[in-house]
């Protein structure tokens, strides 16, 4: 009872209860400039592990401290989108038009993938939204290795 009533107290005079929604705000931003960096591998790769890191810890904050409201999920799962379309956007570009078989095959198989994600959500809990599974993150993880690994290649 009162480790509930600490809970409730702690995140109602919370300062920090708007932090998952800046990471979130953060990675819409770095998600954005992103495709502004044309010709240094060491800064677009600082930007997109950062905003990779903003995604891990606007989830976590928000669970870990009972501070998960509506706006911050729909924030969540737009700035997703945003990172999805900038971070493709950018290996089309960085590969010209041609696109390796792997990464186009894999590329749409996590796009209908996310996509399903999508209408499940409002399946299941009747509002469009994204499922955020340790599956999504290493898909992203893998996708971005495998690309970056063969840009010499």
């Amino acid at each position: 009872m009162i480790k509930s009533q600490l809970k409730s107290e702690y995140k109602k005079n919370n300062k920090f209860k708007k932090l998952p929604n800046f990471f979130s705000l953060l990675r819409i931003v770095l998600s954005s400039a992103l495709l502004l960096i044309h010709n240094s591998w060491f800064l677009f790769l600082t930007m997109y592990l950062i905003c990779g890191l903003s995604d891990v810890l606007d989830g976590y904050i928000a669970r870990r401290y009972q501070l998960k409201t509506a706006l911050g999920a729909k924030l969540d799962s737009l700035a997703d989108f945003i990172f999805l379309i900038t971070s493709l956007t950018c290996m089309i570009r960085s590969y010209g038009l041609i696109i390796p078989d792997t990464i186009l095959i894999g590329g749409l198989t996590v796009a209908v993938i996310r996509l399903l994600n999508f209408f499940i959500t409002k399946g299941k809990f009747n509002q469009f939204g994204m499922l955020h599974t340790v599956g999504n993150k290493l898909t992203g993880v893998m996708i971005f290795l495998h690309v970056h690994g063969n840009r010499d290649g």
